[in-house]
């Protein structure tokens, strides 16, 4: 894997972790009116965009001319599956915490459309499905490309300023592919010239570091104005997610290997698709610290570290790759997980 996309997936799920530790202690403890501390949370939601746009890029980058034939069966089994796997562990604990809980309902919301924090996942294969179909097709892509951008800053415009109530549809319109086409637009020409953008990008790394304090001014005024909605559909997180992405990859590229970055990206996706259940039952007592600093800090390293030791047992156990995704750098334990891994590659 080239380091500095390990870089920017570590940097993602790290935010992410970071973002849900200040929304745990937020629910235990109540809003915090903090005009800053609340930025700071808007400006964290462009982690989960960011892992979208990586997933796009490798795929972009590795499948230039055509994808392999089991392309869409093996992100369905290392992806998709551990998706269902966690929809199910989240509806199971809302049955054991909540009283008069519908765990039918709630499971069939999480598989079909991501009520819990695992939507990313239909996101991202819906745009796997739109790439297998560019490469199945040949279509060309000179103004395909440009074309789902303008689309999908349309469609984010228009998310963006309609009012949506109910629940359910916001949950909806937060993983269909239009809201995620710029994203891809833009994750799809990285990939695909990633050798000329990452030349461009080194010798021009600190305008990147520009580029993002801009995109942070932007955010602030919009914040300023009123716009407080935190969330990844916000239309003002697209420069700065696609800068934080170009600064990260520029610096990351240039920057030694750290082995400590390489473990936690081994980890990342299971990371994502665990961590809000462990900061779950962690929360209540880190809460109880005296400062914020402490509550987050505590909450967010305790529940990092358990989100590891808990992916690294359950990597032992036969065919957890269908759990909680593959976890490289290490030989499997089980014959018959190792051939079928060998298979999905």
């Amino acid at each position: 894997m080239i380091h500095e996309w390990n870089v920017l997936r570590v940097a993602a799920c790290l935010s992410i972790v970071l973002l849900h530790s200040t929304t745990e202690i937020i629910l235990i403890n109540g809003n915090i009116d903090n005009d800053l501390f609340q930025l700071f949370r808007v400006l964290l939601a462009y982690a989960t965009p960011t892992f979208v746009l990586l997933s796009i890029i490798i795929i972009a980058n590795r499948y230039k001319d055509k994808t392999p034939a089991n392309f869409l069966k093996s992100r369905f089994k290392f992806i998709l599956l551990p998706f269902v796997f966690f929809a199910f562990i989240y509806a199971l604990n809302g049955e054991l915490n909540y009283p008069n809980y519908n765990l039918t309902g709630k499971l069939l919301k999480n598989i079909f459309i991501g009520d819990f924090t695992g939507w990313f996942v239909l996101a991202i294969f819906q745009l796997y499905l739109i790439f297998w179909l560019i490469k199945k097709t040949n279509v060309s892509t000179i103004w395909l490309i440009p074309s789902m951008f303008f689309v999908g800053l349309l469609f984010l415009t228009f998310v963006n300023n309609v009012h949506i109530a109910n629940p359910d549809l916001k949950a909806v319109f937060r993983i269909i592919f239009p809201t995620w086409l710029a994203y891809f637009a833009v994750a799809y020409l990285i990939g695909k010239y990633y050798n000329i953008v990452i030349d461009y990008l080194i010798k021009y790394r600190y305008i990147t570091i520009l580029l993002v304090l801009v995109s942070i001014g932007i955010i602030a005024i919009n914040f300023s104005s009123g716009n407080t909605s935190g969330g990844s559909r916000r239309l003002d997180l697209l420069p700065f997610v696609i800068s934080m992405t170009l600064m990260i990859l520029a610096f990351g590229k240039i920057m030694p290997r750290v082995r400590l970055i390489d473990f936690i990206s081994n980890y990342a996706f299971g990371i994502y698709l665990l961590h809000r259940l462990v900061q779950f039952y962690i929360a209540p007592y880190t809460a109880k610290f005296s400062s914020l600093t402490g509550q987050i800090g505590s909450l967010f390293i305790i529940s990092l570290l358990i989100c590891i030791l808990i992916i690294r047992l359950v990597s032992y156990l036969p065919f957890s790759a269908f759990m909680i995704g593959k976890i490289r750098g290490r030989a499997t334990t089980n014959k018959n997980q190792q051939t079928v891994l060998k298979k999905g590659i």
